[in-house]
């Protein structure tokens, strides 16, 4: 009889051992973190997330699926690829996300929820986190200054031979294309009607005057009316001095002036409403009023200035 008795308290007791473990690999099956390495970061710097899931071997894990924010004020500035690797029985899965924010505050950054594949009903999630995103503190009490230029980097004596060598290349192509025009002229006839071509400056102020007939800034249009400034300033780049402006960035509009116009004071001028007008464009920047004006008033000066530089020309030849 006692034996009978013990058998079955044996029983039981490997029933509740198996049970205990089936309990615990089921509470282990998924344990998911979410990490952010810089809680606190400046307006339009960047932050990374580091998810990390540990599951056991032969677990499918669904990972959540992002666009390009995370929540109103976060955006997704990129997500890297899924990194799997195998320690004993486990998988461990790692992702990283890089992270910015254009408006300042303090954001909560909501949990990431995490699925089985074979099972959708069972979600795991992460804890929340939490960002600060300051502004740059500005002096209120100073004058207004213009937007200070980039710098320009040192040469090189590479970059130095390579400038000359495009140069002595560039000589050449222009002797050559000389050559063949004037053999041209003595063995045919231009009968071709010449067609009357507008001057570049011309052109670009008349269309800077009915950019401030519209009032574009003042009805609340910024955006835009910065645009349609920045664009006017780049066709006439374009048209004055041969370069693809229209599809360069600033950046590159500025290094391709750099050894055409020597006037510094002209380049700031440029320099400043190019940089004004990418800050309204692609970082929401609002600005005052009077820099709304100042921005159209170097565009006219830009213009007119690099204009009297073409009449010099002119006369010179």
């Amino acid at each position: 009889m006692n034996v009978k008795i013990n058998t079955v308290v044996l029983k039981v007791i490997a029933i509740l051992i198996i049970s205990s473990n089936n309990m615990s690999l089921a509470a282990q099956e998924l344990s998911v973190s979410a990490a952010i390495d810089n809680k606190q970061i400046k307006i339009g710097k960047q932050a990374n997330i580091y998810l990390k899931v540990i599951a056991q071997s032969g677990t499918q894990v669904v990972f959540p699926e992002f666009k390009d924010t995370i929540t109103n004020n976060i955006e997704l500035v990129s997500a890297g690829k899924i990194d799997t690797s195998i320690a004993g029985n486990q998988l461990i899965f790692e992702r990283k996300l890089t992270i910015t924010a254009f408006d300042s505050g303090y954001f909560p950054i909501p949990p990431f929820v995490f699925k089985l594949k074979n099972d959708s009903s069972k979600k795991f999630e992460t804890e929340a986190l939490l960002i600060a995103v300051q502004t740059i503190p500005v002096d209120t009490t100073l004058a207004i200054k213009a937007i200070k230029g980039p710098i320009d980097p040192d040469w090189s004596i590479y970059e130095i031979q390579n400038e000359i060598l495009i140069g002595l290349l560039g000589l050449i192509a222009i002797a050559i294309l000389i050559y063949f025009l004037k053999k041209r002229k003595k063995t045919e006839i231009n009968t071709a009607v010449p067609q009357i071509v507008r001057p570049a400056h011309e052109i670009a102020l008349e269309a800077l005057d009915q950019i401030k007939s519209k009032k574009l800034w003042q009805q609340g249009q910024v955006k835009e009316y910065h645009i349609a400034v920045s664009d006017t300033v780049r066709m006439y780049i374009e048209k004055r001095y041969n370069i693809n402006a229209m599809e360069m960035t600033s950046d590159e509009i500025l290094r391709s002036l750099r050894l055409i116009i020597a006037d510094v004071q002209i380049k700031t001028k440029l320099s400043a409403l190019l940089i004004l007008s990418d800050m309204v464009k692609f970082a929401k920047e609002q600005p005052l009023p009077n820099e709304n004006e100042i921005c159209w008033e170097q565009a006219v000066d830009f213009i007119k200035q690099t204009a009297l530089l073409i009449q010099k020309e002119e006369v010179k030849s």
